[in-house]
């Protein structure tokens, strides 16, 4: 064998070698594109999932509670109240004299339950809960609340 044909053996061997490797490498390439399109789909589901539980629970947070208003039979309508100056009502007033606020509004209760479900939907526990909640709240009611919305979390 001539050094000629021996240099072009090598090269057509060289040849080879780079004609698999950009075959494999090819491969890989298409490999690594099907995995990320399927985590891209499962990511895109459970944000999907995640949503639609958030969706869910937002929409209970803002439910009137049923249980706790059903009455049997409608309540009579409330008597004529006497009209009253507004300069002769008075303020509710603490035995310091200062005057007293309201321990807590509908609108107080309602974002105290959804940021109690925002937070048992990402995994929190009752304690941890019920220590975020609003001091205005009371103890009993934060308890509630947080026992409600784990409840609820844990049924999505």
């Amino acid at each position: 064998m001539s050094a000629e044909e021996l240099a072009q053996k090598a090269a057509d061997r060289v040849r080879e070698v780079i004609a698999e490797a950009e075959s494999r490498a090819a491969q890989i390439v298409r490999e690594a594109e099907h995995q990320a399109a399927e985590i891209r789909e499962r990511a895109e589901a459970e944000a999907k999932q995640r949503i639609e539980r958030a969706k869910a629970a937002l929409e209970a947070l803002t439910e009137e509670p049923a249980e706790a208003e059903e009455s049997p039979e409608p309540a009579p309508p409330p008597a004529a109240e006497p009209h009253v100056a507004p300069a002769a009502v008075a303020e509710p007033q603490t035995a310091s004299g200062a005057v007293a606020t309201l321990a807590q509004s509908p609108v107080d209760v309602q974002s105290a339950r959804l940021i109690a479900m925002k937070m048992a939907l990402d995994g929190a526990t009752k304690g941890q809960i019920v220590a975020s909640l609003n001091d205005e709240i009371p103890a009993q009611e934060r308890d509630r609340i947080a026992d409600d919305v784990i409840g609820r979390a844990k049924r999505d």
